[in-house]
């Protein structure tokens, strides 16, 4: 029989067995857990960086980590999509552009092929249905339009200029002239159908008879204000204290004012013609020359050096006369920033009026 105090001690070594027991148990279950913890994490990290060699853990004599095999396998299609990924980010950034009033002249306007401008809001449900499909459409054609994409929240003046009242709206540009535009959504044969007046060049020459006949669409007047607009944003301020230079000088010189009266001579007031014609119809041949045999011309401004300082100003450039262009001689716009020529009106109104009221 045992005494009482052996029996008390007998528990007591029991409890103890059952404490240790259960603690090394805890122990050696956590590190379990730990141990396929770290080698979850251990492949999140090989399948992110690429490779398999980690400081830290043992490989073997390839420097691929235990269980080689599959870890190689994950390599080689991480490394193909990576690959196609590139591929479709190159072939994306040729034909895909984000565009605001900084760069809309550079990548719409003055692009040499034809322009899908994309009006859109990160906000906007349709717009990220839309915008997508767009995307790879222009992927898919292989350089024959681009795709500009136009943030109307981060770009709100331009936006109303091209009075766009519903998102998406998206605008077809030929050699930077809106042609034809759509709001919302369109099925798929609709759309396949204003890409190809888009690529064809069907809404330019469209556009270009209209103008031609002397009138004006609702397209035809955005461009004048969009390319007016660009056009007087995208002059750096040098430049146009270079304008204003050059127009103060010409101001100066004999035949801009009538002297007596104050006030703009003939050949001023001809020159202002000239140049307002030309600032609204940038695009259109017929007032981007100026034909110095012509009565006007000859009678009055032709005696006036300071007048054709200003044509010279604002971009025009005297040429003589040859056997293609039909004409004796004649002054031609070098440019088609109306932009330019607007500050040159503004700069000779300027100047008008300090010779008028003695400013």
């Amino acid at each position: 029989m045992m005494s009482r105090l052996e029996l008390q001690l007998l528990v007591l070594a029991s409890f103890c067995l059952l404490f240790l027991s259960t603690v090394y148990g805890r122990q050696e279950t956590r590190s379990v857990r730990l141990g396929a913890t770290s080698r979850t994490i251990r492949r999140v990290i090989v399948d992110l960086v690429g490779g398999s060699s980690l400081p830290g853990g043992k490989e073997d004599k390839e420097g691929e980590v235990p269980g080689g095999k599959e870890s190689k396998e994950e390599d080689e299609k991480q490394e193909v999509e990576g690959e196609k990924e590139k591929r479709e980010e190159t072939a994306k950034a040729a034909v895909v552009v984000d565009v605001t009033v900084a760069n809309f002249r550079r990548e719409v306007l003055e692009s040499d092929t034809p322009v899908l401008l994309d009006v859109y809001a990160d906000w906007c449900g349709p717009c990220k249905q839309l915008t997508p499909v767009l995307e790879k459409v222009a992927i898919a054609s292989k350089g024959q339009f681009r795709l500009a994409k136009l943030n109307s929240d981060e770009n709100q003046e331009l936006v109303g200029i091209l009075n766009v009242t519903g998102l998406p709206t998206c605008f077809a540009v030929n050699e930077g002239t809106l042609t034809d535009k759509f709001m919302g959504g369109l099925p798929p044969d609709k759309l396949q159908s204003f890409l190809d007046r888009l690529v064809t060049g069907y809404g330019l020459r469209a556009s270009k008879e209209v103008t031609d006949a002397g009138m004006k669409t609702e397209l035809t007047e955005m461009t004048d204000k969009l390319s007016n607009y660009i056009g007087m944003t995208s002059l750096s301020f040098s430049k146009k204290e270079k304008l204003k230079s050059l127009v103060n000088e010409a101001m100066n010189n004999e035949g801009t004012m009538d002297l007596e009266k104050k006030s703009p001579s003939a050949a001023l007031k001809l020159t202002l013609s000239y140049l307002k014609n030309a600032a609204k119809n940038i695009k259109n041949q017929k007032f981007r020359i100026i034909k110095t045999t012509s009565k006007a011309f000859s009678e009055t401004l032709s005696k006036s050096p300071g007048c054709k300082l200003l044509l010279e100003a604002a971009g025009f450039q005297y040429k003589n006369g040859d056997i293609s262009s039909n004409l004796d001689g004649y002054y031609e716009l070098r440019h088609s920033n109306s932009g330019i020529v607007n500050y040159v009106l503004i700069y000779i109104n300027d100047a008008v009026s300090r010779k008028k009221y003695g400013g």
